[in-house]
């Protein structure tokens, strides 16, 4: 035991030795090979969440023929950024002591902001959105070049908060956003610039699935993503609902096994104490009758393993806003559970919100419904997925042509 915690420890010092030499290119300490040329990407990363890491790995994809420019992650958690991407990583509370260096080094700077749902208000007051935005600030004062990418917009709450975004985003030199509402709510916050409906990056990540799952549909794989929702302050407070949640989705579940001998393989996105899904699918779980039939994933799920899961999947069940994207990316029929605007305005753009259900509305008769639905006519579901799923990618792709005419 004492030899395994020692070798970690070493291990440990290792990744943040090189995670240090990494970051002197931007610090001063410049090496004769480093890129005067610079890209900073600021969203939530590095901090346990699937879906972010995902968006993370996917707009690195496609930024990826860009290749004069270093590529710099702005993250709380910086060795994580590197041991898992190779890319150096500032956190964003040094941001203000360190622009002097960055900006005596970089020749031509630009700050991507997002994706993901960025631009929203949590708690209840304006302090965390204020916090956030003072690191855009930063870059505005040192005249770099900015850019919202792909970014959701939700909940804006406080009228502090509607300040802060207008103030700061009417100075941007590009925006892009992921649905049709996030743009709705930007332009009624008093934003007076063009915004273009990109899509979430994450799609790129299973999309290179050309195949159809229907010759095993006789007995589904299904593949269950929940998240705790009353203890999220503004989705809703009420614990009571959600309980009739999981008693109708139990019912369902015992019933689809009952009728399809159905496998279901429960996995969580998000694995941190402060929102483990692990809780919430453990407890869902206890009210299923056949337990043969159900697989829980205990592990962490990473952007690394989480495809393995979903080549084995033949139809979703997911509250996880990128469960439902991985599915519709890995073309897979799904039933998205809305419990937040972001979900059912997904669900909305890519014309599918007949298989999304209000989480307040969901019944033992409405999930089977849908599933009796897609395994009727899953082969023309999934060719319309590819079809949908080929028009979202060519959106996808004017961020990289906004960015380039930008550079």
């Amino acid at each position: 035991m004492i030899l395994s915690n020692y070798m970690k420890i070493i291990n440990r010092l290792k990744t943040f030795k090189q995670y240090l030499k990494h970051i002197y290119p931007i610090c001063g300490y410049t090496p004769h090979n480093s890129k005067p040329d610079k890209i900073f990407i600021y969203g939530f990363y590095g901090a346990g969440n699937l879906g972010d890491e995902i968006i993370l790995e996917s707009i690195l994809a496609q930024l990826r023929s860009i290749k004069k420019y270093q590529f710099i992650i702005i993250s709380k958690n910086p060795v994580k950024i590197y041991k898992d991407y190779g890319i150096t990583s500032i956190n964003p509370n040094f941001i203000k002591i360190l622009m002097p260096f960055i900006k005596r080094k970089t020749r031509k700077g630009i700050l991507l902001v997002g994706g993901g749902g960025i631009v929203k208000d949590y708690g209840n007051s304006h302090k965390t959105l204020k916090k956030f935005f003072n690191v855009i600030n930063v870059f505005l004062d040192y005249n770099f070049k900015t850019m919202l990418y792909s970014a959701g917009v939700e909940n804006i709450q406080y009228p502090e908060s509607a300040k802060i975004v207008r103030t700061t985003l009417n100075k941007f030199d590009i925006l892009t956003v992921r649905d049709s509402n996030s743009k709705r709510l930007l332009k009624s916050l008093g934003i007076n610039k063009d915004i273009f409906i990109t899509g979430d990056p994450a799609v790129i990540k299973l999309s290179n699935n050309t195949s159809s799952n229907v010759s095993k549909i006789k007995q589904p794989c299904i593949l269950i993503s929940l998240r705790h929702w009353y203890e999220k302050g503004y989705f809703n407070s009420d614990e009571n609902i959600f309980e009739r949640f999981l008693l109708e989705l139990s019912y369902a579940i015992n019933e689809i096994i009952e009728k399809y001998n159905a496998k279901f393989l429960f996995i969580p996105f998000r694995t941190e104490p402060i929102d483990d899904d692990r809780k919430i699918l453990n407890k869902a779980v206890e009210k299923i009758i056949n337990k043969d039939n159900i697989t829980i994933i205990k592990k962490c799920v990473t952007n690394k393993t989480v495809g393995k899961y979903y080549d084995i999947a033949d139809i979703t069940i997911g509250m996880r806003l990128h469960s439902i994207i991985l599915s519709f990316s890995h073309l897979i029929p799904m039933i998205a559970l809305s419990y937040s605007s972001k979900v059912k305005d997904f669900m909305n753009e890519i014309k599918l919100d007949n298989y999304c259900i209000d989480i307040t509305k969901v019944t033992k008769s409405a999930l089977i419904h849908d599933i009796d639905d897609i395994i009727g006519n899953y082969t023309v579901i999934q060719q319309d997925l590819r079809c949908k799923r080929t028009i979202y990618i060519d959106k996808l792709n004017q961020n990289v042509n906004l960015l380039n005419n930008l550079l």
